[in-house]
């Protein structure tokens, strides 16, 4: 999806594989339901305290987004290694022609690489959107648990590809949390059988997104997306047009 998408998330970044452990994480949660439902979740996608354990992830994504045309406005192949422990780092790495670039984030601080020297002309800006594009999405369920997300379950609905699922809503305040730089509001789907999370609808200030994970693969202990597509939707949340297809491949965990 869109860099924009997750860019009130910035503050957050990675910070579900370096939080410290807690005996419960829904402690704070008072509403059963939805305790019932995120529990099970977390479960379905691999543990709480296991994602928290996470050393380090990689994997390989090919993203092509669309233009309302159908027409492809970008396609991309990226190699994707995230450090958590014992220190957090990101590597993105992809060809252009022959040009071989990276994006790096270390320490704190961003930059872009072109075969193998600085690239000055990158913003930090821009830099710091793009990854945080890369990186949220690989966190859910695990970072609706991180401090500031209003929560709230919302019953069972049926969602387009047919399936039945709970729907936990989130919704971020900019106001009471420096971290949220954007009011977006998420509702995420979990499969009312096995809980599994298949996909999500958010509304931003112009436009809103709805997601669907369409297969996964089992690695580590953890339920990785394999398939993902993304489409733009009206007020109704029927779909006007395919934004974007993902696909990730050789994921590797260590722990």
């Amino acid at each position: 999806m869109q860099k924009n998408i997750y860019v009130f998330l910035a503050f957050l970044l990675l910070s579900s594989c370096a939080t410290t452990k807690q005996k419960d994480p829904l402690s704070a949660i008072k509403d059963s339901k939805l305790k019932e439902v995120l529990s099970k979740a977390l479960d379905a996608m691999g543990g709480y305290e296991n994602w928290n354990n996470i050393k380090s992830l990689q994997f390989n994504k090919k993203t092509n987004l669309y233009e309302a045309s159908g027409a492809i406005e970008k396609a991309t192949n990226q190699k994707h290694i995230y450090t958590f422990q014992p220190a957090n780092k990101v590597s993105i790495t992809w060809k252009e022609g022959d040009v071989d670039n990276e994006m790096l984030m270390e320490n704190g601080a961003v930059k872009k690489l072109k075969n193998g020297l600085v690239d000055s002309t990158a913003k930090a800006t821009s830099l710091q959107n793009s990854i945080y594009a890369s990186t949220f999405v690989i966190g859910i369920p695990f970072k609706l648990l991180d401090e500031g997300a209003q929560l709230s379950y919302e019953g069972t609905k049926l969602i387009p590809s047919g399936k039945k699922v709970h729907v936990v809503k989130a919704v971020y305040n900019p106001t009471a949390y420096k971290a949220h730089t954007k009011a977006d509001i998420w509702w995420h789907y979990f499969d009312e059988q096995n809980y599994q999370q298949v996909g999500y609808t958010v509304q931003l200030h112009d436009h809103s997104s709805y997601v669907e994970n369409l297969s996964f693969e089992n690695v580590g202990g953890f339920l990785f997306t394999t398939s993902r597509k993304s489409w733009r939707v009206d007020d109704n949340g029927n779909k006007l047009y395919i934004r974007a297809d993902y696909e990730y491949s050789d994921y590797e965990v260590k722990q």
